[in-house]
């Protein structure tokens, strides 16, 4: 892994309260559409509102994961889907 990867790695770890990811107040976390091959925001850190000059239409893909899954390089495993969150309109 790359010295700015691991350091947004560590970045990113710091911000797991509780098992879960707190994305600080006026930041987004951001996920590409391919998650697997996609640099986001798991490797450049959460983004600054103000940076954010769209909007999101909607929900294509959800899966459940645990916040070790979610600070961790990512593996082919499928992980259970949140059916009830698939294709939502925004």
């Amino acid at each position: 892994m790359s010295g700015s990867r691991l350091r947004h790695w560590t970045c990113l770890a710091r911000h797991v309260t509780g098992g879960e990811v707190i994305v600080p107040q006026g930041s987004y976390f951001v996920l590409g559409d391919n998650r697997d091959q996609s640099l986001d925001s798991r490797y450049w850190g959460f983004v600054s509102s103000g940076d954010v000059i769209g909007k999101p239409l909607m929900i294509y893909d959800s899966e459940v994961l645990s916040s070790e899954e979610i600070t961790q390089p990512r593996t082919f495993a499928r992980h259970p889907v949140r059916w009830e969150r698939l294709f939502r309109l925004l």
